[in-house]
Formats: C-alpha cells, sequence, structure tokens
C-alpha cells in the first residue's frame, strides 16, 4: 500500500523539518469531514451545511493555493 506522506519535506519547506507541522506539510492529500446526523438529512439542511463546512475551511483553501503557486525564486 503506497504511503500517505512523502519520505522527506517538499521542496521549499526544509527549514519546517523539525516542527510540530512537519507531518501536516509532508501528507500527500487531506480529507475534510464532519459527522452529521439523520435529522441534517431528513430536514434536507445537508445542502446548507456542506457550504457552511466550506466556507469554514477558506483560510486552509488559500494557503493551500498558496503553496502551490509560491515561486521561491522571488523571495
Amino acid at each position: 500500500m503506497p504511503s500517505l506522506s512523502l519520505a522527506t519535506m517538499p521542496r521549499g519547506y526544509a527549514q519546517h523539518a523539525d516542527t510540530d507541522l512537519a507531518v501536516f506539510i509532508r501528507r500527500k492529500s487531506f480529507a475534510i469531514f464532519e459527522l452529521t446526523t439523520k435529522k441534517v438529512w431528513i430536514t434536507n439542511t445537508i445542502p446548507e451545511r456542506l457550504v457552511e463546512i466550506h466556507l469554514g475551511m477558506a483560510n486552509f483553501f488559500k494557503f493551500g493555493i498558496h503553496a502551490l503557486t509560491f515561486d521561491e525564486t522571488k523571495v
């Protein structure tokens, strides 16, 4: 089974290898989930809840976009 994490820090992140964030920086993917109740589905409020979850993760998405478009030659 393939590993869920990179063996080493990605290029440009070596200075974070000894921090608490290293385990997250080396991850190959992330999944966002929330346990829901039956009531959310029965009352058909799941679409609104999904939008709330998405909006709540905006900072995480912004970080990912920044990390993917970061150009270390401009630092």
